[in-house]
């Protein structure tokens, strides 16, 4: 069984062009497949766990995606492997995540674009430029590729 913990983006930026029913539809989808353990965050000023047994996901976007608290959560936490769904737009540098990225080794960290407006150039930034260089299609993914998203987890 393999844990993965999504962590959803609930800035501003994820209000608009029904990026929550796209949200709402991918983890409805992830919670089909067998072979893993989901467990659900929201993040935007700090990171909050949705509690497992909820119908539906319900998150309220708005404010800012502060990255030193998901960097702070992911440590402290000790998470291993993360799916981040986002529309890309970060309102600071993302140095920090990018440095955490590069120096765990066993941080096994995939991002979904989520919304017509998904920014995959900004989206990068989240990464190491050598990953994103070598094999961004390992690392960066569209909702429609949730299925490799989720084999890029698998042990080779």
């Amino acid at each position: 069984m393999i844990e993965i913990s999504v962590i959803i983006d609930c800035s501003g930026s994820m209000s608009v062009l029904s990026k929550d029913d796209i949200i709402q539809s991918v983890c409805r989808n992830l919670l089909l497949h067998e072979g893993f353990e989901f467990n659900f965050y929201s993040w935007s000023e700090s990171v909050e766990e949705i509690p497992s047994g909820n119908s539906g996901l319900s998150f309220d976007a708005g404010g800012k995606s502060n990255l030193s608290k998901l960097v702070e959560f992911i440590q402290t936490q000790n998470l291993k492997n993360i799916l981040l769904l986002t529309d890309g737009f970060i309102d600071e540098d993302a140095g920090q995540i990018r440095n955490l990225i590069g120096e765990t080794e066993d941080l096994n960290f995939r991002l979904i674009g989520i919304g017509a407006d998904f920014d995959e150039v900004m989206a990068s930034n989240f990464f190491p430029k050598n990953l994103v260089v070598a094999d961004k299609d390992r690392f960066l993914f569209s909702a429609l590729d949730l299925e490799a998203a989720l084999e890029s987890f698998s042990p080779v």
